[in-house]
């Protein structure tokens, strides 16, 4: 089998820009830039034209345009400080942040008062290492600003990111001596001073905030826990007690009271603690749903924990039967240790509870897709769509279970309800969606028809691997457009050089052509490639060593993808005669 089903997959592209906009929309802190360079007047009136032509093609989102535009005007005017900014910005579009870094700096010596062009310089020599000069330029920032305490933060971050700890904290007890005591403040410092193993200091800033804050209990367990993690057990039981004096019916204390027994032996009352919390009507429930998630994360490579989790699970279920997230997360248990039949019948139960959460639906769908079982893959696309009417991937996957049921009509229907419904920027769905259409109208024997969806699959996105794979294979077996072929199938190699499906559809092009030693070449890297598991790879290595003259090799190679399972009647006649016999003659 050459075809392969391709599995959609989504990103979420995310470039870095320099926040140019939010600065012109802060009129307190951009600042006018400084007179330009002494320009003539036909200057002047040139950079003006190209500036607002370069302004105007980056609101219509021309990037590229917009791009050569300003570097027109630094061309003109290399000091102009807001086209430096502008270039910056586009360099770093453009994923070169070495160029961006040198235009930002230059922008900000251009206009020293303009706050954002300081500090988009100083987040960008942070993010190339660059820590003295983004110390510099923080340390320029929080002087200036004061009345922005977060700039303290950056520049501790990036003391700390220098390993010069005690600046860093130096910093933040600035800002506390201003601001007063704080969560953040403290917790950072406390970070800070247990990096320098200073735990009487770190301790000290939690016992500060348990001084300020005497009504939070969340103190008073955080200083435990580090206790408890520090090995100071009777100190960490000490503020758990405290804690749940004050707090009686606080989860988390129960959770913390739990890892102490588990760490000082008596795994009975560590259960005892957790199961308390999960029933604990008081308790809401999202906090349960955190407590079961890191009590999990700790027992799921535990296989005697299996039954504990178990009965766990069932006391959480009976105690809130109509919590979908409960039933999701004792599939996503369920799925940890394998048993996806299990966790199937846990996702019915949740997607009943919450039929619009399209999350539990695609988690249903992957475990039908895991199981390989097509018909439930079907009903549940079909009912996921009635509430997601436009959601491409359940058509595309309804799609794929009526292909491989060989309900070829239904599945045509299925991708191209599936095209009407996709974003047109998707581009690499959409060409997903016309390879598939490929693959069936090729079962179809409708040529013509399949040519075109695999024409225009690759017109979406030229480097889908599985259409170039299927489209050079479908045209080396009808013996037409071979070098198109020859090059498709070269372009699927570039991209997944040891995938053996690909290589072997490269050797049977090259096996058409008639260049036997090429396709014995290419073969014979497919079967290192994992190929030699594949009865259908294994009968063309056969057939291309007959071809090169090596007729008691192939006889044993056709043997062999016998053996394998291959029921091929044209393999059959080529063993009884001993010879090559094309498929269909």
């Amino acid at each position: 089998m050459h075809r392969k089903i391709s599995r959609v997959a989504f990103w979420l592209l995310v470039v870095t820009a320099l926040p140019v906009s939010a600065a012109r929309k802060n009129k307190n802190l951009l600042q006018a830039e400084p007179a330009q360079a002494s320009l003539s007047v036909e200057q002047q009136r040139k950079f003006q034209y190209f500036f607002l032509e370069a302004e105007k093609q980056k609101y219509l989102q021309h990037i590229d345009a917009a791009f050569d535009l300003f570097k027109h005007c630094y061309e003109i005017d290399s000091t102009s400080a807001i086209v430096c900014y502008e270039l910056a910005d586009g360099y770093l579009k453009m994923n070169n942040p070495a160029e961006a870094v040198d235009l930002v700096r230059k922008a900000s010596q251009l206009a020293p008062d303009n706050y954002w062009y300081l500090f988009s310089f100083a987040n960008l020599a942070q993010n190339l290492n660059m820590n003295e000069e983004s110390i510099k330029a923080f340390t320029k920032l929080v002087n200036t600003y004061k009345d922005k305490p977060e700039l303290n933060y950056s520049l501790s971050e990036i003391y700390a990111q220098n390993k010069q700890y005690r600046q860093a904290i130096e910093v933040l007890d600035n800002l506390e001596k201003k601001e007063g005591l704080s969560e953040e403040l403290s917790i950072e410092k406390f970070r800070l001073y247990a990096t320098l193993k200073e735990n009487k200091k770190a301790f000290a800033e939690i016992e500060k905030l348990i001084a300020g804050f005497p009504k939070d209990v969340r103190y008073k367990i955080l200083l435990g826990d580090m206790y408890l993690e520090n090995n100071q057990t009777q100190e960490a039981f000490k503020q758990y007690q405290l804690a749940k004096t004050q707090d009686p019916d606080n989860g988390y204390i129960s959770v913390s009271l739990a890892n102490y027994y588990e760490k000082t032996g008596n795994k009975t009352e560590a259960d005892r603690l957790i199961r308390d919390a999960l029933v604990n009507p008081s308790t809401d429930i999202e906090t349960k749903n955190r407590i079961l998630t890191g009590y999990l994360s700790t027992r799921l490579e535990k296989p005697e924990e299996a039954e504990n989790i178990k009965s766990l699970f069932n006391a959480l279920i009976e105690e809130h039967p109509q919590e979908d997230s409960f039933y999701q997360l004792y599939a996503e248990y369920l799925l940890s240790q394998k048993k996806p039949e299990e966790a199937r019948e846990k996702l019915q139960f949740a997607v009943g509870l919450a039929p619009t959460n399209a999350n539990i639906w695609k988690q249903l769908l992957n475990i039908n897709l895991q199981l390989n079982d097509y018909k439930s893959v079907v009903e549940v696309c079909t009912k996921a769509i009635t509430y997601f009417p436009e959601a491409s991937e359940f058509y595309y996957y309804k799609g794929i279970g009526n292909y491989l049921a060989d309900k070829f009509d239904e599945a045509i229907e299925n991708f191209n309800q599936g095209i009407k419904v996709t974003d047109p920027k998707n581009v690499n769905l959409l060409s997903d969606f016309y390879g598939q259409l490929g693959d069936i109208y090729q079962r179809l024997e409708k040529k013509q028809a399949a040519y075109e969806a695999y024409e225009t699959a690759l017109k979406y996105n030229e480097k889908n691997v599985v259409v170039l794979n299927n489209y050079a294979y479908y045209l080396s077996l009808d013996k037409k457009e071979l070098d198109k072929a020859e090059k498709m199938s070269g372009k699927s190699i570039e991209l997944e050089p040891n995938n053996s499906t690909y290589l072997d559809t490269y050797a049977w092009i090259y096996f058409v052509k008639e260049n036997y030693t090429l396709a014995k070449f290419y073969i014979e890297k497919a079967l290192k490639s994992g190929g030699d598991k594949s009865d259908v790879i294994v009968e063309h290595y056969g057939d291309i060593l007959y071809k090169g003259g090596e007729k008691d090799k192939a006889l044993e190679q056709w043997l062999m993808s016998q053996s394998m399972g291959n029921k091929s009647e044209t393999l059959r006649k080529k063993v009884e005669s001993g010879t090559y016999i094309e498929e269909g003659k």
